[in-house]
């Protein structure tokens, strides 16, 4: 029982980290931009709080060129969170070329952070529109169990278990949620627990082992064998990658 309840606290830990209650200090950055990439409205006061103590790209002086420098590190980094959270391709690259331009042509600092502003408001909005529209997919019945998924990712989950909870027979619920979702049950809880990992790799202290606990894998090298056929990579390797590549970003911004 204190196993289940110490998995039940961390993983609200990871949730409450993600909805922007608990952010450890030293990942603010990287967490304004994974709030632009889950298209999450906080992104916008977080981005206007960070640019004013010069918490963004390592940063930046009161000149208009200082400010003008930062921006483009910050449309880049939008631009392509936007892109990693789903928007197309083009539609990312266009706004880095529409802002950088913008920028470019501002006249003084206020300027550049106001249409810094209006990007990270036009990029947030279009990952919610596009989440919104995908969840409109769904039926309620499966919205339901999408739901109750992301917020059980502590426990073990199966078809029965959905079944049961929303009174339909196993056979049905596993065909309605395989023609919604593209995805079995087993499969969908596997895509959840993957991203909820990747998120605690990036941005939490927690141990691999902690890690695997808390998603209720049997064994760490379960988990492992699991993540990397979702990633090619080991979950350590992850979290050395994408900290190395944190660093290049860091140092190139001092």
């Amino acid at each position: 029982m204190t196993m289940m309840n110490d998995k039940v606290l961390k993983y609200q830990t990871y949730l409450n980290r993600e909805r922007n209650k608990v952010v450890p200090s030293y990942e603010c950055e990287q967490h304004f931009y994974y709030l632009v990439k889950a298209g999450d409205k906080e992104a916008i006061s977080r981005f206007q709080r960070m640019w004013d103590k010069k918490k963004l790209s390592g940063g930046l002086d009161d000149s208009l060129l200082g400010a003008q420098m930062a921006a483009a590190s910050v449309i880049t980094m939008v631009s392509r969170s936007v892109i990693s959270g789903g928007l197309d391709e083009a539609a990312g690259y266009n706004i880095d070329a529409f802002y950088k331009g913008k920028v470019k042509d501002a006249h003084t600092p206020e300027e550049v952070k106001e249409i810094l502003s209006d990007m990270v408001e036009y990029a947030t909005e279009s990952i919610a529109d596009l989440k919104s529209r995908a969840n409109d997919v769904y039926s309620a019945r499966i919205a339901k169990c999408t739901n109750y998924i992301s917020y059980h990712l502590h426990d073990k989950i199966s078809l029965s278990t959905l079944a049961e909870k929303y009174d339909v027979s196993p056979s049905y619920l596993a065909t309605q949620f395989k023609n919604e979702t593209g995805f079995t049950v087993s499969e969908y809880v596997t895509k959840m627990k993957m991203e909820a990992a990747e998120g605690m790799l990036r941005y939490s202290e927690m141990s691999i082992v902690e890690i695997s606990d808390v998603l209720s894998y049997s064994s760490q090298s379960h988990f492992t064998k699991v993540f990397r056929e979702w990633f090619h990579v080991t979950p350590k390797q992850y979290r050395d990658d994408f900290r190395a590549r944190d660093d290049v970003w860091d140092n190139g911004n001092e």
